[in-house]
């Protein structure tokens, strides 16, 4: 459908908070700063109304005066409705009617919450768009009674928010061509529901010549919802400012599912600086947004202190982030069960597997020659049905073994990777 966007619409509201959740809060209370061009400027219509505050939770919203408004047309601004001190835009033609407003802060901002009513019930929709030029839109389809509607799509961490807009279109019929608006919420990412811990096992002091820092990793969503993040690691010399040396974006990270890497190295080399050394890794928006972090130091040694030494990515470090640990607590059978998707793969499949009974399990992938490739898993998992995501990008094409194990039985599987 084309959209006559013609009409500039632009309002001062008071941002408000969603239904309360923990991650929810006040991006902004009172008035919005919006830049009305000139040409418009002889159109406000300067009746204010205010913004309900009974609906959703009845509880922690703002309140605010909508000044000012531009239209298309002849517009009008009321609150004589059943939901008595909305943002209502009326004209007496058939035109798209908006508002436009810029969020503050912007980075955070995940996903909103509105009420809608249209008593032609024709189309309405938000968007968002960003600061690359490029937008997302949730059409509406409004009924004549107020409704909730709740932004289905989640914005991606690290993606700014520029600009707010909620419009709808009538196309004439015998009801007035009228939109409206109330209680208008954002939703951001606040502390998230994504922990991460890092585990510092052994390797420092690093020689001069060189060695591995072996560590474990683990993260895992504890909240309720899926989640989208970046997970990132770093590392700092003599307390100077991180360099990013792994980072992966997650999309649709279930509630329970984990990164749980207990064999972990970063080799350090010998063209390191001599000193103390931070090891970090972090879980949010990737690079600022952190909902939550864990670090540990090592210390190099050598010659003496290089001034200014920027550490950077080495040669041959493991991705931690390659291998997603997806659980569910349902029993899929009374007996082990084992098996990978797709197959053959590239450079990614998953490997499901089924446990009767709680119990210590080990989840190793070989080559064809028998040598140890990979160790998805070495711990406890409950009884239930378990995935796990293992990424082969860093290994050539052919056939590989995966076997479970929980000591009093295992069972193998072959996996063809075709690149």
């Amino acid at each position: 459908m084309q959209r006559m966007l013609s009409a500039l619409v632009i309002v001062t509201v008071a941002l408000i908070l969603t239904i309360p959740t923990v991650d929810a809060q006040i991006v902004q209370s009172g008035d919005f700063i919006v830049d009305l061009q000139s040409m418009e400027r002889a159109k406000i219509v300067s009746n204010p109304a205010y913004t309900d505050v009974e609906l959703l939770t009845n509880t922690g919203f703002e309140t605010g005066v909508i000044t000012p408004w531009t239209h298309d047309g002849y517009w009008s601004v009321t609150t004589t409705s059943p939901n008595s001190g909305m943002y209502c835009a009326t004209d007496i033609g058939n035109h798209w009617m908006r508002q436009d407003f810029t969020p503050t802060p912007s980075a955070d901002i995940v996903s909103a919450t509105l009420y809608c009513r249209q008593p032609e019930a024709a189309i309405a929709a938000i968007d968002f768009f960003y600061s690359d030029g490029t937008y997302d839109e949730e059409l509406i389809w409004p009924t004549a009674a107020w409704e909730q509607y709740d932004v289905a799509f989640i914005i991606a961490p690290g993606r700014t928010v520029v600009a707010i807009r909620v419009w709808g279109y009538s196309g004439g019929g015998p009801d007035p061509d009228e939109t409206y608006y109330d209680d208008f919420s954002i939703q951001t990412a606040g502390g998230g529901t994504m922990t991460i811990d890092l585990t510092y096992v052994s390797g420092s002091p690093v020689p001069a010549s060189g060695g591995n820092i072996y560590y474990e990793i683990f993260g895992e969503n504890v909240g309720a919802a899926p989640i989208n993040f970046d997970g990132w690691l770093d590392v700092s010399y003599q307390g100077g400012t991180p360099t990013t040396i792994a980072q992966r974006y997650f999309a649709n990270f279930q509630p329970g599912w984990s990164i749980n890497r207990p064999d972990m190295f970063f080799p350090v080399p010998s063209t390191y600086a001599a000193g103390d050394y931070m090891f970090g890794a972090k879980v949010g928006g990737y690079p600022s947004n952190i909902w939550d972090e864990d670090a540990f130091p090592f210390i190099k040694t050598g010659a003496g202190l290089v001034p200014g030494f920027v550490p950077f990515i080495p040669d041959g470090m493991p991705d931690p982030f390659e291998i997603i640990e997806k659980s569910s607590v349902a029993v899929a059978s009374d007996h082990l069960m084992l098996t990978n998707y797709p197959n053959p793969f590239n450079p990614e499949t998953t490997i499901s597997f089924a446990l009767p009974e709680a119990c210590q399990i080990s989840l190793t992938v070989y080559d064809v020659a028998g040598r140890n490739v990979v160790s998805l898993i070495d711990g406890w998992r409950e009884a239930g049905s378990h995935e796990i995501s293992f990424n082969a990008s860093h290994l050539p094409s052919g056939v590989y073994i995966y076997q479970l194990n929980t000591g009093a039985s295992a069972l193998s599987g072959k996996m063809l990777l075709l690149k």
